[in-house]
Parts: structure tokens; C-alpha cells; sequence
């Protein structure tokens, strides 16, 4: 089954997944670690913010190795980009969590174990993955402002609570599979606003309005094991998820209307914040981190 972002019709053949109009070029889903047998193609991929979203079963019964967490372990013929451009492999709805960004030619081990999304993307593209390929650090989401505030008074909702993600954390160094990582480590993770920094404090506004508590920061413990495939290079990544709902902010000392996102973490029946854990495979082998 394969589904796309945005309303872009695509069609499906059996072992091929076309779509037209794209500048990329084919990835390859191939089972052997030469990128030389590739039984299912996907060719072109969408531009930013489109994606494809392939689901797992679109490689049943091709010879695919089993992936023990479930689904299948693939080899990602990934091709040369053009010049300032990178392919985004995610994880998850709405193009996903990003688990890997090449900005060149690669034959990458991946787990696939529900669906992947592949986008094509050139310049900063809303810095999609960008904290991939550049050494990545535990993210914190609180502003720091220093311009001149307007007051607003009133929020409007256009979109209530739904689920997101924020930002990928880095919980491990780089290594190489096959591995077993402990994660213990204690990430923090904080609201996050679309709003311009001109605008006082939407936080307040807002939830004088809806009734959410949008947390300026909150730790959480990590205590997970992590196993890493034979074949994969990268790093665990560790992903919050937050509730976000969509506004806009009025009676701002004069200044016109702005709509915008607030998010918060989003908290399990225990109190912690929810999350997922990823392996981000990286392209450059050996990159420093620091987690």
C-alpha cells in the first residue's frame, strides 16, 4: 500500500512505484549490501513538503531478510543528488521522523518495520533533517528573545489538540552494528511556538483559551536498550511527541493578526513524556557526537 502527502495522485504497479513530474531520481530497494538486487523501485520522489509513505508490505514475499523487530531489513540504493540537494528517508505519518539525509550516493541498511517516506529536497526546505547530517545535539525548544514584545489578547483556535513530533534528540554516539546500546540519559524537552518573537507570550493567551499547559521545560529519564543491525552506522535518536494546536492571535497592540502552532510534550499515564526511539543512519561515518 503506498499513500502520498499533499493531493498528489500517484499510481502503483506491482514492483514499481512511479510518479511523475519529480526531479529525483529511483531509489532501490534492494537485499544484499552491494545495492545489486533491488526487487522493488521507487521511481522519482517528491519534492519538499511532499513525500511518498511506502508501507512494509508493498516488499512481501521478494526475498527481503526478516527484520526480528518485525518487517524486513533493506538495503536503500540511494542515488547522487543534485548539486544542494539531499534525499530525506522518515519514519512515521505526515513524512515522518527523519532517519536519515544523504547528500550523496549511497548503498544504506535500513529496518523497515510499518512504512518509510522518501522526499526529495534542495536548499534549507524548512530545515527538514538538517540536524542529521550536522553533529546532532539534544534539542531544546525554549526560545530565547531578545526584540521587543507586543501583547495580544485573544486566541482563536483553527485547529484543536492533535499529535506531533519535536525534535529528533541525539541519546547515543555513532556506532556500528551489530550493537547493543544502553540508552541512560536524561533529555529535556520544552514548548515550542511558530509565532514571530515580537509576540509576547502566546503561551498565556493561549491557554487562558483552550485549557492546555504548555510546559516551559520537563525532564525525562531514558532507560532502554537498543539493538542496532549488522551493517548500520549512526546513532539512536530518541523523539518526543508533543500536542500541538493550531490559533490565531488578535488584539496585538495594533499590529495585524497572526496565526500560528504551540506545542507541549506530551505525557504518558505515568507522567513521563511519550517518545519514540529511532537509529538515524548517517552517511558520513565517524561523525563526532557529543550526548
Amino acid at each position: 500500500m503506498v499513500t502520498l502527502r499533499a493531493s498528489v495522485l500517484a499510481s502503483l504497479a506491482m514492483t514499481l512505484l512511479s510518479s511523475a513530474g519529480t526531479k529525483a531520481a529511483n531509489i532501490g530497494f534492494c537485499t544484499d549490501a552491494s545495492c545489486g538486487s533491488c526487487p522493488v523501485y521507487q521511481e522519482g520522489v517528491l519534492d519538499y513538503p511532499d513525500c511518498w509513505t511506502v508501507t512494509v508490505d508493498q516488499l512481501d514475499n521478494k526475498g527481503y531478510e526478516l527484520n526480528p523487530a518485525g518487517g524486513y531489513v533493506v538495503y536503500l540504493d540511494i542515488p547522487q543528488p543534485e548539486q544542494n540537494c539531499v534525499y530525506v528517508i522518515g519514519t512515521g505519518p505526515d513524512c515522518g521522523v527523519a532517519v536519515g539525509r544523504y547528500s550523496h550516493a549511497i548503498c544504506v541498511r535500513q529496518a523497515w518495520t510499518t512504512s518509510l517516506t522518501f522526499m526529495h529536497c534542495c536548499g534549507d526546505c524548512g530545515g527538514v533533517g538538517a540536524k542529521i547530517e550536522a553533529t546532532p545535539v539534544a534539542a531544546n525548544l525554549i526560545e530565547s528573545r531578545s526584540v521587543a514584545k507586543r501583547d495580544c489578547s485573544t486566541w482563536t483556535t483553527t485547529q484543536g489538540q492533535h499529535d506531533s513530533y519535536g525534535s529528533n534528540q541525539a541519546v547515543s554516539n555513532i556506532v556500528s552494528g551489530p550493537a547493543e546500546v544502553q540508552i541512560q540519559k536524561t533529555v529535556t524537552t520544552g514548548r515550542s511556538s511558530s509565532f514571530s518573537v515580537s509576540v509576547g507570550d502566546p503561551y498565556g493567551v493561549a491557554s487562558a483559551s483552550t485549557g492546555i499547559t504548555f510546559e516551559e521545560s520537563t525532564s525525562t529519564a531514558l532507560a532502554y536498550t537498543f539493538q542496532v543491525l549488522e551493517g548500520q552506522t549512526g546513532y539512536v535518536a530518541w523523539t518526543p511527541l508533543v500536542t500541538c494546536v493550531d490559533g490565531t492571535l488578535s488584539g496585538c497592540d495594533g499590529a495585524a493578526d497572526e496565526s500560528g502552532v504551540l506545542c507541549t510534550p506530551k505525557k504518558d499515564s505515568n507522567g513521563e513524556v511519550a517518545g519514540q526511539y529511532t537509529f538515524v543512519s548517517s552517511s558520513r561515518v565517524g561523525l563526532p557526537l557529543k550526548v
